[in-house]
């Protein structure tokens, strides 16, 4: 159980600090190049005051397709384009506050604990550690297609920046996976 315990923590240590090096652009340009600069930001910006709640918007929304003709002036719409996306947070946020950090540091536990008990359930299949690191790349690369891939497919956000969300994540679990891997082992 200690060696659970150890293995948790180490890796949200070395996923929080995957984040750090990857979001922080000091050290890897890799987050600098996810998204494009925003064209008159200015402008879009003051437009986007009229929202008034935080929320994650659509447009055209589908929800205005009350009837059979609604339905396909929406069809039409988002043939023709542009589709919209926006995650809006109106009052923004400190990106460095402690509560933020607190919690993704959080997310890392629970997903690492969630991992863990993965490991632990294939342990008796996997004696060495190069299967034990191969074991949770795998399931990371599955967690993976299974959540960031269908975003560019179902809701059209761009490959470049799906593929590269995939790969940090990826990468981060490649890291933990060496820590994870070494310190949880089967009984001798």
């Amino acid at each position: 159980m200690v060696r659970v315990v150890i293995a948790v923590v180490l890796s949200a240590v070395v996923q929080m600090a995957w984040g750090f090096l990857f979001w922080g652009g000091a050290v890897l340009p890799f987050s600098q190049t996810m998204v494009q600069e925003l064209p008159d930001e200015g402008r879009v910006m003051a437009a986007l005051e009229t929202v008034k709640e935080s929320g994650h918007y659509f447009a055209p929304h589908p929800g205005r397709a009350k009837n059979t003709e609604d339905e396909k002036a929406f069809m039409e719409e988002h043939r023709r384009g542009p589709l919209v996306e926006i995650v809006y947070q109106k009052d923004g946020v400190d990106p460095m506050d402690a509560r933020y950090l607190v919690a993704g540091f959080g997310q890392f536990l629970v997903s690492s604990l969630l991992m863990a008990l993965l490991l632990i359930a294939a342990l008796p299949r996997l004696e060495t550690y190069l299967s034990r690191v191969g074991f949770i790349v795998l399931v990371s690369i599955f967690a993976v297609v299974a959540t960031h891939l269908g975003s560019p497919i179902w809701f059209h956000h761009p490959w470049p920046f799906s593929l590269m969300l995939s790969g940090f994540v990826v990468a981060g679990w490649i890291l933990a996976a060496l820590v994870m891997g070494a310190v949880i082992r089967p009984a001798r």
